[in-house]
């Protein structure tokens, strides 16, 4: 196993970028030369997160005309500004943290061309996952694209108008997800840490509350990384928690299922994997099989679920495919400020107890 850091990434382009040689305050606008004494500015570089490595993250721009060397900054440190040929540079991350870089052209010696103005400050935040991660998670680990065929959504349920009912519909959805490795994300009935990978971007609720939800995900003795429901990530000042669960069919209705179980499957293949929904029993013996899976509010003795019902669920066909050089959207609310949140936005289904 070797020892790796993972990153989770936000770019932020602070201002509109210049693309187009500029003159300078003496001078014409573009092209040639000096022509009667004035200087021409080289284009501005434009910068993007091209890859991550074991090290660091990298960022990119495209060549630019007239330019020998680039000039980058990091973290507004002009004092120990770093000069390089190539159209990239490996900003090295050794630990957690935020990120900023900038660059800017600059022509060879004697040129009749003089540097650029700097370009928008691309800033990216940066997890690192301490420890080791195990070699059967390491294929996970990294940014996916998630996309279904079909859709679950809310509406008020005719029988009675203070639930909703959950309806499965034929639109598409995708998500950008992330997965990391926590060593220490659960623990076992000794109290000893427990390992395993951790996604974030799958429900629409995150945008909602500023938060990232975890799902956490563990492998099965055939290789599948099964994402499980029934650990709660927050406990709402209502005393309620919150947590993800399973859209299942019970006697051909829709409801929402409790408990822990891996509600889907994912199945790997390259880098692409594929969802097998979770088939179970209830207490009372009745089957039931996964159609979606989401983010809830619950009391612990069960009974009615509350329901963020804006969101949109994934349901049918799910895929993933790698897509490693993409950065997820980051989120640094407390969970404490769910409260005011749940109140006004979640309506109520009523579940069924899968213990």
């Amino acid at each position: 196993m070797r020892k790796v850091l993972y990153y989770a990434v936000m770019a932020l382009v602070a201002s509109s970028v210049m693309v187009a040689c500029e003159k300078d305050n003496n001078g014409d606008d573009n092209g040639g030369g000096t022509g009667g004494g004035t200087t021409v500015r080289l284009a501005v570089p434009q910068l993007s997160i091209v890859d991550t490595t074991d090290n660091g993250i990298v960022v990119g721009w495209a060549e630019i005309a007239n330019a020998a060397t680039y000039d980058v900054v990091l973290n507004d440190d002009e004092a120990n500004m770093i000069s390089v040929s190539e159209t990239q540079y490996e900003v090295l991350t050794p630990e957690g943290g935020t990120y900023r870089v900038r660059v800017r052209s600059v022509p060879a010696e004697g040129s009749e061309y003089t540097e650029s103005q700097w370009s928008a400050t691309l800033e990216f935040s940066v997890r690192a996952a301490s420890g080791e991660i195990p070699a059967e998670y390491q294929p996970w680990i990294g940014f996916w694209t998630v996309s279904s065929d079909k859709s679950v959504k809310w509406a008020p349920d005719p029988a009675n108008p203070q639930y909703v009912s959950p309806q499965i519909v034929d639109e598409p959805k995708t998500a950008e997800v992330e997965f990391y490795y926590s060593p220490d994300a659960l623990q076992d009935e000794s109290g000893n840490p427990v390992g395993c990978a951790v996604m974030v971007g799958w429900s629409d609720l995150e945008v909602s509350v500023g938060s990232e939800l975890p799902i956490f995900s563990m492998l099965d003795e055939n290789g599948g990384l099964g994402l499980y429901t029934g650990f709660s990530v927050a406990q709402l000042e209502d005393g309620s928690y919150l947590g993800p669960l399973g859209i299942c069919t019970v006697d051909g209705k829709l409801t929402i299922v409790s408990g822990q179980y891996p509600a889907f499957t994912m199945n790997l293949s390259g880098e692409t994997a594929t969802a097998t929904p979770y088939s179970g029993v209830l207490s009372d013996e009745r089957p039931f099989t996964v159609n979606a899976l989401d983010f809830f509010s619950y009391a612990a003795s069960g009974g009615d679920v509350g329901v963020f019902t804006e969101a949109v669920s994934m349901a049918g066909t799910i895929t993933m495919t790698k897509s490693a050089n993409q950065s997820a959207a980051r989120f640094a609310c407390s969970f404490d400020e769910l409260e005011s949140f749940s109140a006004e936005a979640f309506g109520v289904a009523r579940s069924v107890n899968a213990k």
